[in-house]
């Protein structure tokens, strides 16, 4: 079967020889007409392939979504199990416990700012570009330094990791 390609080219040659008066009008017109069958297969041939394309980008979007979904799940489930060892780790003053397969230890996160209230924060721990916004860095460094900065505190959180 001819591509689209060759189709155009054989359409242009054609034209060519009409209008170079090579061919009579009766010769064009069948050979036009024969043209525009293959022409009409070739596009049928197009939308079928292109509808199956869509149909499998469709198919793939929607696995795509299941799996994302399912991995939010799996990765939930194991946040849980985690806290769950945590929870128990720190009921019994434990920081490292040593399994066969896997050592799990808690350990101290980085150091976060949380802004409590920003309209408490004092205007030395404000930045004014288009709005006031806080300097957080400024911010945290002076809680590290035992600056009482009003509005802001340092949070120090703690997770579990499993070797």
């Amino acid at each position: 079967m001819a591509t689209l390609y060759q189709l155009d080219s054989r359409t242009q040659a054609l034209l060519g020889k009409a209008e170079d008066g090579l061919l009579d009008p009766e010769t064009l017109a069948d050979t036009m007409d024969s043209l525009e069958g293959e022409y009409e297969e070739k596009f049928d041939g197009y939308g079928k392939v292109m509808a199956q394309l869509k149909a499998d980008a469709e198919a793939a979007m929607a696995e795509s979504k299941r799996l994302a979904e399912r991995a939010h799940v799996l990765q939930n489930n194991r946040k849980q199990m985690l806290l769950r060892l945590q929870s128990s780790m720190e009921k019994r003053s434990q920081r490292r416990v040593k399994a066969k397969l896997f050592t799990f230890s808690i350990r101290n996160n980085p150091v976060k700012l949380v802004i409590d209230d920003q309209d408490s924060l004092p205007k030395d721990f404000m930045d004014h570009i288009d709005k006031w916004e806080p300097n957080n860095p400024l911010i945290k460094d002076a809680l590290k330094q035992n600056v009482v900065v009003s509005g802001a505190h340092l949070e120090q959180g703690q997770s579990l990791v499993v070797k």
